[in-house]
């Protein structure tokens, strides 16, 4: 009997010196952001390449720009290299619900870029991520070089309460020649935050002629304008 009760006194005082967490108290997580994942990856890049460089901008949690890089891909084609990458390394392009949707890739007798611009589910297929994309530059044989990008994670679809109809009248109205039998594309305007967060839903309105092509963004909730731009841009 005396052993038991020296055993359960150190027991005891064992347990006694292990700090009690206070309530409430947050556990760090490795990962515990976008930011925090992208630059653990970054990291374990360079481990492998001494000589990458990253930029950083405040207003997205993936690197900007990654160079430095010489990494194998495998792909039938550029757009494909590229992908397997992207999907390799995933926490450079932080995207929440977002998804990659290929661009037209271009190839020169040094160089193949693989582009991608981001989309959400819109009404009727996928939306598109104003001014958000990603490029992959790889030499002829498919070694990815370096990266380009300005995305920034989504975490949720939004709803376009605005009809298309409504948003055509809302541009007639604000004096604006709607291009005859144009029909408002879904798009959104990402967040400008760098952890993810609802985009704001839009319609794209085709205005002017053939010669002045142009679009004028409707917010899909309010049917405020939001301004007008180059239809050359996306």
């Amino acid at each position: 009997m005396p052993n038991f009760v020296l055993f359960c006194a150190v027991i005891a005082q064992l347990a006694a010196a292990v700090p009690t967490p206070a309530t409430g108290a947050h556990r760090p997580a490795v990962l515990a952001s976008p930011r925090a994942a992208a630059s653990a990856t970054v990291a374990s890049l360079r481990r492998v390449f001494p000589t990458l460089d990253v930029e950083w901008k405040s207003d997205q949690p993936g690197p900007a720009l990654v160079t430095g890089l010489h990494v194998p891909t495998t792909g039938a084609d550029t757009t494909a290299r590229g992908l397997d990458f992207l999907q390799r390394h995933a926490a450079l392009v932080p995207l929440g619900a977002a998804t990659l949707h290929a661009e037209p890739a271009s190839e020169s007798r040094a160089r193949r870029v693989a582009r991608f611009e981001l989309t959400v589910p819109g009404p009727a297929g996928p939306a598109v991520v104003l001014d958000r994309s990603v490029a992959v530059a790889m030499d002829r044989d498919g070694n990815v070089l370096h990266v380009v990008s300005d995305a920034v994670p989504v975490a949720a679809a939004p709803l376009w309460r605005l009809s298309p109809d409504r948003a055509l009248r809302h541009v007639a109205m604000a004096g604006h020649a709607v291009v005859p039998g144009g029909r408002p594309r879904a798009a959104v305007v990402a967040p400008t935050l760098a952890t993810p967060a609802a985009a704001t839903p839009i319609w794209v309105v085709d205005i002017g002629g053939p010669l002045d092509p142009a679009v004028v963004l409707v917010d899909a909730t309010s049917g405020s304008l939001l301004g007008q731009r180059s239809s050359a841009r996306r």
